[in-house]
């Protein structure tokens, strides 16, 4: 990566993590926002309310909150406003927070599976719970962890449950 490239990447890293950082503590008061909140069709507030939240109204665009906040105050809104790859990933960021984290959730959940091992000898007709199909499929392929076995066509997510309280007992 050329030089000049990667220090403009870096530069873009530290004002969307600046700014991140201070518009998730920034408070809207209502006489400040409502005009706003009003003027597209959302809900007035009656107290005060933080940007990261009402960025999450689908009405809402993180550009209409930003232009209501004094620039000479907060410096760093203009540098976001001026920028918008960072003024997008913040919008991103903000609104799709909750979808986010599920995912990075399942994402670490997903890793423990990959790591809890299953013996190769292990006999899966002895679980009476688990579906037929699973316990045909999970014998034939054999596989090393329950990572792996959440990932076999036919094999339920009931079945990896299963699975999974019967290795840790």
């Amino acid at each position: 990566i050329p030089e000049d490239k990667y220090k403009e990447f870096e530069e873009r890293e530290n004002l969307f993590s600046n700014s991140k950082e201070f518009f998730s503590g920034f408070r809207f008061k209502p006489n400040q926002i409502n005009p706003v909140l009003e003027k597209k069709g959302s809900p007035a507030i009656d107290n005060p309310e933080l940007l990261d939240k009402l960025t999450k109204r689908p009405e809402i665009k993180l550009l209409d909150l930003l232009s209501t906040i004094n620039i000479e105050e907060h410096p760093i809104v203009e540098s976001v406003i001026s920028n918008p790859k960072v003024l997008e990933q913040l919008e991103i960021d903000f609104k799709y927070e909750g979808y986010i984290q599920k995912q990075l959730e399942l994402i670490e959940k997903m890793e423990r599976l990959e790591n809890l091992q299953i013996p190769l000898n292990f006999n899966y007709k002895k679980l009476k719970t688990i579906s037929n199909e699973g316990k045909e499929k999970l014998d034939r392929i054999k596989p090393r962890s329950l990572g792996q076995a959440s990932r076999i066509s036919g094999v339920s997510p009931s079945d990896i449950s299963i699975l999974l309280v019967y290795l840790r007992n």
